[in-house]
């Protein structure tokens, strides 16, 4: 009897996995492209309106956000984004009266899409993303005392905690504040007896991050760059998932 495709042991169950796992990182991929601030602009009858939207995912993958407008902030409930799309709840208040407004759209890159209705009617709510997430994973390069460069992992979370990953091994980073554009924080740095702080203090542009570490002993230029680990690691999934297939084949 001719074996069918899957029939060969342990195929099925690898590929699926590979699978799973392609799946799962495309998904974190556009999650980070949708975390950040958008400026979104809608229109009632002839005015334009321009509001800020700011999406945020914390550490268990959910998502949180802002809405901001002249008429002031409120917070987002019911916020979900999944197969590229973005829907949240919005409660607006005006005096006594509240009512609220639910939002539908797409993501795609650096745009969205979307409608938003209540009451009142149904109104398009179009957005660009201006400030992606300072969160997530960036390689960063400074200057060496001893002439050249050296390369560290920087990890910032939602939960605004950290990690700067030194050769072998990982330091904590501690008081990280984020002020619109501007990040800081510390390191509490030990090399055998001798211990001291450094503190980094630098400027968030998008997919860069430019600064200095600060010592008592001076100043080193460092540079941050934003790593895409999630199109890196589909690409090694692909490459494996592929050998799969073709063993399977035989």
């Amino acid at each position: 009897m001719k074996r069918l495709f899957f029939q060969k042991p342990g195929m099925s169950l690898s590929l699926l996995c590979a699978l799973f796992v392609i799946t799962a990182l495309a998904s974190t991929a556009a999650a980070a492209k949708t975390v950040g601030e958008w400026e979104i602009k809608m229109k009632f009858n002839d005015r334009e309106v321009t509001s800020t939207l700011t999406i945020t995912q914390g550490e268990d993958g959910s998502f949180a956000g802002k809405w901001k407008s002249q008429w002031g902030e409120s917070e987002l409930t019911d916020v979900v984004f999944k197969d590229g799309k973005l829907n949240f709840t919005r409660t607006s208040k005006y005096g006594d009266r509240e009512w609220e407004l639910t939002f539908e759209g797409t993501v795609a890159g650096n745009d969205l899409k979307g409608k938003v209705k209540s009451e009142w009617g149904e109104f398009d709510a179009n957005g660009t993303l201006v400030t992606p997430s300072v969160f997530g994973k960036w390689e960063f390069t400074s200057e060496s005392r001893r002439g050249g460069t050296r390369k560290r992992i920087l990890i910032l979370n939602e939960d605004m905690t950290g990690t700067y990953q030194m050769r072998n091994r990982e330091v904590p980073i501690k008081d990280l504040k984020l002020d619109q554009q501007q990040i800081t924080f510390k390191l509490d740095m030990n090399f055998g007896e001798r211990s001291f702080t450094m503190d980094f203090k630098g400027k968030f542009d998008g997919d860069t991050i430019d600064g200095e570490f600060i010592t008592q002993r001076g100043n080193r230029k460092a540079t941050g760059k934003r790593v895409d680990t999630g199109a890196d690691d589909a690409e090694d999934v692909i490459v494996q998932l592929d050998k799969i297939i073709e063993a399977a084949k035989k």
